[in-house]
């Protein structure tokens, strides 16, 4: 499956979503392609949205390659394993850490109210993004999500590789997943346009929908 854009692709989301929200549900986008396909499902289901900062911690040999991520409130999640293969030390991580927890808490005024997280408290959370590549980042964001104690949580993915999206489904209560394929080498081949979302862009759309 192609999706032509982020749009396509959270229109094919909502139609699955369907059945399982509620008029009380709220759309959560990773910042900040999900944050284009958050406006979209909430737009078709009815829903409110809004958007979650989360960060990747790259690996020192490729940018492209999590080996963890950063959420609000000091959430990180870490890929072990990954991080034991590539031989990356301690203080790497440290620094990572420190930078990303910074950024984060420069950008979430521009995405967050200041009473942001006590709105999602005990309510059902659709979470999404545009793709799900290693899953580090929307592992950091359900963790996020469970710290708050949101009642109950979906994911909501439009592509993932076939291994991750099955990691995924096992830390969440429901979860969609539009495509899982075996030859994955990025989110964007799957998509016709992917380009990239600015913070003004994503900013732009929370805002109109307020």
């Amino acid at each position: 499956m192609i999706f032509t854009d982020r749009t396509d692709a959270a229109h094919r989301l909502a139609k699955r979503l369907v059945t399982y929200v509620t008029p009380q549900s709220l759309v959560l986008g990773l910042t900040r392609g999900g944050v284009l396909v958050a406006h979209v499902i909430a737009s078709d289901l009815a829903l409110s949205f809004a958007a979650l900062v989360v960060k990747k911690i790259p690996s020192p040999h490729n940018g492209e390659l999590a080996i963890g991520a950063v959420a609000p409130d000091d959430v990180i999640v870490l890929d072990t394993e990954l991080i034991r293969q590539l031989g990356v030390n301690e203080r790497y991580i440290h620094e990572e850490k420190r930078k990303l927890r910074s950024f984060i808490n420069e950008s979430m005024p521009l995405y967050q109210s200041q009473k942001f997280s006590s709105t999602l408290v005990g309510r059902e959370v659709i979470l999404t993004d545009d793709g799900i590549a290693t899953g580090a980042t929307f592992e950091a964001a359900m963790a996020w999500c469970r710290m708050i104690r949101v009642h109950r949580l979906i994911g909501a993915i439009p592509v993932a590789p076939r291994a991750v999206a099955a990691r995924i489904r096992s830390l969440l209560d429901e979860c969609i997943v539009l495509e899982t394929p075996q030859d994955f080498q990025a989110v964007g081949q799957f998509y016709r346009n992917f380009a990239q979302v600015t913070d003004e862009e994503a900013v732009a759309v929370l805002r109109r929908s307020h």
